[in-house]
């Protein structure tokens, strides 16, 4: 039984005249007729009568015309929500980010939110290699990770950031230090390796390069902790420069410098995904990327 065929029953059945009926259907009256005639033969029976003053609904009639309408309007309400869904309009969004991210993911997830008010989304904090196993897993549709990515992604660029020294204002210890060089004899405060694996390997490569080990006396589940320790004095630490956006009136941050201090993030997808939702989502971060850090003055280390 086709939908177009119970659509021009339910028309019909409201005009009751099939002048009038083929006029709102957009079709000729003889079209309207055959259409008529086709659901006829299938069901075996007649559903109007035709007489001088236009179309009277049979019993069968009657009896088909409430099940009818509402199979029309669940076949438009289907349509509708498919087209919706192939235009990425609804539908449903994960997406991880980090701490680079941390201002910029949120803000474009809002964007989205206007563009996109009927599409389901869900944002969750976590480090880059776990959004990328999840990525892999089909648990997560977009990552904002550190670049570069294996070639199963897609991505593009989204922010740059740096390595920088955060100091505690209030420490004794810590005034007059302007870098990693005068912090030989410094206590340090890191990020746990599970929770940032990608930003301190990349902190201790730095470090490394310049022949400097910092002496870590305790370490962090978090970077919101991290900076909460060293305000508190409790040692120095290697950090994001936009880690400066959470760092308080007790955190001084000095940009680190030279080869190995910069890196990107990006948003990162896998690589043949055309899910509309993602490249929709994808198409309006390229239209509101920040590629660069907060500014703040720069040391060399």
């Amino acid at each position: 039984m086709e939908i177009r065929l119970l659509r021009s029953f339910t028309v019909l059945a409201r005009y009751l005249n099939y002048g009038e009926a083929a006029q709102a259907l957009g079709v000729s009256q003889p079209a309207l007729s055959k259409q008529i005639q086709l659901l006829e033969a299938d069901l075996g029976g007649v559903l109007f009568h035709r007489g001088r003053h236009g179309a009277e609904l049979t019993p069968l009639g009657r009896f088909m015309h409430g099940q009818a309408q509402k199979l029309v309007a669940d076949a438009d309400q289907l349509q509708q929500s498919g087209r919706r869904m192939a235009a990425g309009r609804i539908g449903r969004l994960t997406l991880g980010f980090g701490l680079s991210t941390q201002e910029v993911a949120p803000r474009l997830l809002s964007l989205f939110r206007e563009r996109y008010p009927d599409v389901e989304l869900t944002l969750e904090d976590m480090p880059s290699a776990v959004q990328l196993n999840l990525l892999r897993a089909g648990e997560l549709d977009i990552g904002f990770v550190r670049l570069p990515v294996s070639h199963e992604f897609d991505w593009i660029a989204v922010v740059d950031d740096q390595l920088a020294l955060a100091l505690p204002v209030e420490a004794s210890w810590a005034r007059g230090k302007a870098g990693l060089t005068a912090m030989h004899d410094a206590p340090f405060v890191q990020l746990a390796h599970h929770r940032g694996a990608g930003l301190v390997d990349q902190a201790m490569r730095y470090c490394a390069a310049r022949q400097f080990t910092p002496h870590v006396i305790q370490r962090a589940g978090d970077i919101q902790t991290v900076m909460s320790l060293v305000a508190a004095g409790i040692g120095a630490a290697i950090v994001p420069l936009t880690a400066q956006r959470i760092a308080g009136p007790g955190v001084r941050l000095i940009p680190l410098t030279g080869r190995g201090a910069h890196w990107q993030v990006g948003a990162a997808w896998l690589a043949g995904n055309d899910s509309p939702l993602i490249q929709n989502f994808v198409a309006l971060t390229r239209e509101h990327s920040v590629r660069d850090p907060a500014p703040a003055p720069t040391v060399t280390a």
